[in-house]
């Protein structure tokens, strides 16, 4: 909306607010999902945060992601950022990408690709990218929001994707400046951007403000989602058992509201079956631990009971330090358990 615009503070009366223009609508542009079973769904006007520790992960998303719009929307700009990846990175995950989405290849990709593969290649082809499509190779602390508004301004409705916000400076200061550029320009022209970050944090949510760059930017975001490993789930799990929200609600642009937002999440079979196995371990220490301590009681009680025997017979001999005795016996040496 117009009244939301991060230019200046002004003062509307009813009227105004009740007669300035509504959002535009939001279209799904794409949806893709990782072998984890986690999605990334893309809405058109809206800002969509990506969390993944997995930079090349992301560099090889955003690229096939990039592709797939310009491919789909030949009436949009799409403008990829690359702030990470190199030449043979970004050569390679193209390819691949082209592949993937079943685009013919010219036989110089061949270098790209294995004999398992089983690509095929065709000479007919000259160049196999979209001339809606292009790449700005901005190295880290070079990018800014100015550079960035040159780009998007006489190109409307452009998509933008971002594949690395942590490399685009190398101070927060200016993370937070061109975070704070980015939020700028969306307030003054419709602007649909995917930013990829490889941090990996819980209060990052949809429309809510956390701390640092990022929580600045989540504070505007339309949807925010998370890709993890396995072993990276089961982390995060047991870090936070009980969500504020449902990880489904935070990636929904639109929650539905309950009475009660917290719930406690359900153990998994896994889980179960590991705090299981730990309370079965505790418990066999403490019972090894009981028949120690008893073992030692009654060792030292028989030693002292031997002690007591020999001062009897042989009051300077029973405690005297001597190693061994003529059986054998000897007070100072316990026998292990």
């Amino acid at each position: 909306m117009a009244i939301c615009a991060l230019d200046g503070v002004r003062k509307i009366g009813m009227a105004d607010l009740f007669a300035a223009a509504p959002e535009p609508a939001r279209e799904q542009l794409c949806q893709y999902e990782n072998a984890e079973g986690d999605a990334i769904v893309v809405h058109s006007n809206a800002l969509t945060l990506v969390l993944n520790r997995d930079i090349r992960e992301s560099v090889e998303i955003s690229n096939a992601m990039s592709l797939f719009l310009a491919r789909k929307f030949p009436e949009r700009h799409v403008l990829l950022i690359n702030t990470y990846a190199g030449a043979d990175l970004m050569q390679r995950t193209f390819a691949h990408a082209l592949h993937e989405q079943n685009i013919p290849l010219p036989p110089s990709f061949a270098r790209f690709f294995e004999e398992h593969d089983h690509v095929t290649f065709d000479d007919a082809v000259p160049n196999p990218f979209p001339e809606n499509l292009s790449i700005l190779d901005a190295p880290t602390s070079l990018l800014t929001a100015s550079r960035l508004e040159e780009e998007v301004k006489e190109r409307p409705g452009c998509i933008v994707l971002l594949n690395s916000f942590e490399f685009t400076s190398f101070s927060r200061w200016e993370r937070e400046q061109f975070a704070q550029g980015i939020l700028a320009i969306r307030a003054r022209m419709p602007l649909t951007m995917v930013i990829f970050s490889h941090e990996q944090r819980y209060d990052v949510a949809s429309f809510t403000p956390a701390r640092g760059p990022i929580g600045a930017l989540s504070a505007y975001a339309a949807s925010v989602w998370r890709l993890m490993s396995h072993e990276e789930k089961l982390r995060w799990e047991k870090r936070y058992s009980v969500y504020a929200l449902h990880s489904q609600k935070m990636h929904n642009p639109n929650p539905p509201l309950h009475e009660n937002e917290t719930q406690l999440r359900e153990r998994t079979p896994i889980e179960a079956r590991a705090e299981r196995e730990r309370n079965e371990t505790e418990e066999r220490a403490r019972v090894e631990s009981f028949e120690r301590a008893e073992a030692k009681t009654l060792l030292e009680e028989l030693e002292w009971e031997e002690g007591v025997r020999r001062l009897r017979t042989d009051p300077f001999d029973a405690f005297s330090g001597k190693t061994e005795y003529a059986d054998g016996w000897n007070p100072r040496k316990k026998e292990e358990v």
